[in-house]
């Protein structure tokens, strides 16, 4: 008996790189903006990009425009698998033009749910990247009205931002992907307006591998925050199995309960080496009181007899 596809999965399969949306963005960051006084030439201008984000996307990126405000769109970076702390994550940026453009760049807002993921994505939503001048660049690296444009401009935060050395003075990436995950799960949560089967059918799909992805990262004996708990908990929530990785959710607990009781002996060990100090300082204190009461003494006998 074939098993019937739940509408989720349905809905994640026939989800199309490029979409135009009839309904307006209520939750659009930008949606405040007013679109009364864009330029015909800055609509064409969207318009022909339009065609470009159909043909040319990427299988990372997913992007809806709007019907009624053609002055937005939204845009989703799914993380790389290959080495980056964001893998399988997925990352949602509000897409403005000013009236003037393209002679001035779009502006980028990124769905951060107040997470310090990158120091070029910003807690309050600001992007910093030099196509978007918001960040120094050489200058075949800035915005150039003929030249650039929103693929670009994603496609650059693809590969400046969400990259496998975030930072670059510290190679170990544990902390971000830990906030990574978190990312994940906010999302999971709250997904943004006309992506809400993509999200959900996305984490189904992958679930299991990003899962794998934070036994790599305790490989090490070093536990995540407890994030594979939540996540475990999230994903199967959500509809997918991964119950055969129960395991790792008591992998971790083993190795936070182990960092606790170390913590805990450290702890005492440096209480004790502290005591120890203060023991040695009296012990060494009543010495050398002894000592000089000892040597007062002396004197007085060497006076009376030189007297």
């Amino acid at each position: 008996m074939e098993i019937e596809e739940d509408e989720v999965n349905k809905k994640y399969r026939s989800f199309q790189k490029f979409d135009v949306i009839t309904a307006n963005p209520s939750d659009h960051h930008y949606i405040e903006k007013s679109s009364k006084k864009i330029k015909d030439t800055t609509i064409r201008r969207i318009a022909s990009e339009r065609k470009i984000l159909e043909n040319g996307l990427p299988n990372s990126i997913f992007v809806r425009a709007y019907e009624k405000r053609i002055d937005l769109m939204r845009a989703v970076i799914v993380g790389s698998n290959n080495g980056t702390p964001y893998s399988s994550g997925l990352f949602f940026f509000d897409i403005w033009f000013p009236s003037d453009y393209p002679n001035a760049p779009p502006k980028f807002y990124y769905h951060s749910h107040g997470i310090d993921l990158h120091p070029k994505l910003y807690e309050n939503g600001k992007v910093c990247v030099s196509i978007l001048n918001t960040w120094n660049g050489q200058e075949k690296e800035l915005w150039r009205p003929e030249e650039s444009n929103i693929l670009k401009a994603l496609e650059a935060i693809q590969a400046k931002v969400l990259n496998a050395k975030p930072y670059s003075e510290n190679p170990d990436n544990n902390r971000v992907f830990v906030l990574s995950c978190k990312s994940m799960l906010y999302t999971l949560q709250n997904p943004p307006k006309h992506f809400e089967y993509f999200v959900k059918g996305h984490f189904r799909k992958h679930a299991q591998a990003i899962l794998l992805t934070c036994k790599e990262y305790m490989k090490n004996g070093e536990s995540i925050d407890g994030i594979v708990k939540r996540l475990y908990n999230a994903f199967e929530e959500n509809g997918a199995y991964c119950k055969h990785l129960a395991y790792l959710v008591n992998k971790e607990n083993g190795i936070v309960n182990y960092e606790a009781d170390d913590k805990v002996i450290r702890r005492e060990n440096s209480k004790s080496r502290e005591q120890k100090k203060d023991s040695d300082k009296d012990k060494h204190g009543a010495l050398r009181m002894a000592w000089m009461k000892l040597w007062g003494t002396k004197e007085s006998t060497k006076e009376l007899v030189y007297a």
